[in-house]
């Protein structure tokens, strides 16, 4: 429930927080909580005898980005505020552009976070393909297997060579692989050897 984790974050009850995140199986949860507020009201004096012809909210986002470390334990990873404002001629109106506002903002800095530690958890893994014998070819193998799901990146090492970052077990990637029209000729936690079927 939302106000389990807002308890929890007022009383930085990391505990309670942990078992929520473990409730929910996951290694990254972002918590947050935004707040809007109506900045002026539309028919509002401004000065000078002027009223204002729309209503302003903002709105405000305080948010926490956790995650578990490598002895299991919750971590924050970034925390931080956000603001936008969205002009209407109805509060709910404005509140929705002000939401809107906030997202395109917030969201790239949040995505970013999340990016980085992808990456720092990103464990490297060689992969060989067999039966590769030019640039173009290794090429092509590179651009399928920039498409597998949560590959970080891939790196050439030579002719049908490459070191791939992945976030999550190896065995999820020869799997893909395999989906992917190769057949595993050896496996192991940081090396795969594939053939081009």
């Amino acid at each position: 429930k939302a106000a389990d984790m807002d308890r929890a974050l007022k009383d930085g009850n990391f505990l309670a927080l942990r078992s929520l995140a473990y409730r929910y199986r996951t290694n990254t949860i972002l918590i947050g909580r935004i707040e809007p507020t109506i900045s002026t009201s539309r028919g509002e004096d401004v000065g000078y005898g002027i009223s204002m012809p729309f209503t302003t909210v903002t709105v405000r986002l305080n948010y926490r980005l956790l995650t578990r470390d490598g002895r299991d334990q919750l971590t924050i990873l970034a925390a931080g505020s956000e603001e936008a404002a969205g002009l209407a001629p109805t509060p709910a109106d404005a509140q929705a552009a002000a939401l809107k506002n906030l997202a395109e903002r917030a969201v790239p800095i949040i995505m970013t976070k999340v990016d980085q530690r992808i990456r720092e958890l990103a464990a490297k893994v060689a992969v060989t393909v067999e039966g590769v014998n030019s640039p173009d070819e290794t090429f092509a193998v590179r651009d399928t297997l920039q498409r597998i799901t949560w590959v970080a990146g891939v790196e050439d090492l030579g002719l049908g060579q490459f070191r791939i970052s992945y976030p999550e077990n190896p065995l999820y990637l020869a799997n893909s692989l395999t989906q992917r029209g190769f057949r595993i000729v050896s496996y192991s936690k940081d090396a795969i050897r594939v053939r081009r079927q």
